[in-house]
């Protein structure tokens, strides 16, 4: 079966120096950002056409929920797959999928301290340290932490943002390795859509850092928090069995301001302020069996593994009415400071459990 694979290393991160994933995904080929959920998440891309929300981190299934968008600071590489060759992790879109590969803790000391400000009053810093903990090397560890905020390119959008990812790996034998790794990160910025579509906007052009909430208006806080142990066992030299087990929670909660419609007079843009707590929690457990063997003069790669996966998800969101209570703002000269409107509208209330049970089986010839 043809593979279309698609590796960015660790020195392609650091040669864009990108803060996001989504930064770095840009230069696969193929695939494009899709929602970001108001600059807070990836919530979607777009791969070889079709739209997915799929990806995963060290074989684990991510995106259940709304968490943050994946930071670089702890990403050793991302693997792109595209077509058939996603199948490699049981599931997936037609368009393809991408696996974030973590960095590992090494058997050597080093540590990295870096920071960097930009242009519009934004800042960033990050720390990565990484070591033996014992003379014989067999227990290592990886600390990454990164810390920004500041102003962005749009007015009155200023972003906080703290991410922690601590990894310990042990040698139990020269064949049996644990990992545990965890990551939390925490995100306060405001629900900013970015510019509405209106009439003859390509003669009219609006500067792309205008905002269309109120400053007054407070910010989301989002956060995701992830621990997982993985068993790493070597059977003989080309058998490996890997079994491991995930769990994380989140929630996303906090005011927000969206446009609804745009007036005929093609200037005055309705706008909806809403106010919203999302909360999820998801445990993955998995067990895999990968090796190679030779049927008289055709060689194969066998994969074989079972997953099991409970995801929870509630949703409360409570909308003011565009039309009992309009909330309008002048697209070409806006003025900020008017009053909040009731919650008046549309109300919405969800609560999703999902379990899954799946097993898959590979051959590449």
């Amino acid at each position: 079966m043809p593979q279309s694979v698609t590796v960015l290393t660790r020195q392609v991160v650091d040669d864009l120096q990108a803060n996001r994933v989504e930064d770095v995904l840009a230069y696969a080929g193929g695939i494009t950002r899709g929602n970001n959920f108001g600059g807070t998440g990836l919530t979607d891309y777009n791969l070889r056409g079709f739209t997915s929300s799929e990806y995963f981190r060290n074989g684990f299934p991510m995106n259940r929920g709304y968490p943050p968008a994946p930071d670089s600071i702890a990403v050793e590489r991302v693997d792109v797959l595209r077509g058939p060759a996603a199948l490699l992790y049981g599931r997936g879109d037609p368009g393809g999928t991408f696996n974030i590969v973590s960095r590992p803790p090494a058997d050597r000391i080093a540590q990295t301290v870096s920071g960097r400000i930009d242009s519009f009053g934004g800042w960033r810093g990050t720390v990565d340290a990484t070591g033996p903990v014992d003379s014989g090397r067999t227990v290592r560890y990886r600390f990454g932490a990164a810390l920004e905020g500041g102003d962005t390119f749009r007015d009155y959008v200023q972003s906080d943002r703290i991410v922690v990812a601590p990894v310990v790996a042990w040698d139990a034998s020269s064949d049996l390795t644990f990992t545990l790794g965890s990551e939390f990160v925490e995100v306060k910025t405001p629900l900013d859509r970015g510019n509405p579509a209106f009439s003859n906007q390509l003669a009219i052009a609006i500067p792309s850092s205008r905002f269309f909430g109120e400053p007054s208006v407070g910010r989301w806080r989002v956060r995701n928090g992830l621990g997982n142990i993985v068993a790493d066992y070597k059977l003989g030299p080309d058998w490996k069995l890997r079994a491991g087990t995930q769990y994380y929670n989140g929630e996303l909660g906090g005011p927000g301001i969206q446009a609804s419609s745009v007036r005929a007079d093609g200037r005055t843009l309705v706008r909806t302020y809403s106010e919203r707590t999302l909360r999820w929690r998801d445990l993955d457990a998995q067990v895999n069996l990968t090796g190679k063997f030779a049927t008289g003069t055709i060689e194969h790669e066998v994969l074989l593994g079972a997953e099991f996966e409970a995801f929870h998800y509630t949703e409360v969101i409570r909308n003011s009415s565009p039309t009992l209570s309009p909330f309008t703002i002048d697209i070409f000269a806006p003025a900020y400071g008017s009053a909040i409107p009731p919650l008046n509208g549309s109300f919405t209330s969800i609560r999703t459990q999902t379990r899954t049970f799946a097993g898959y089986a590979q051959d590449m010839l």
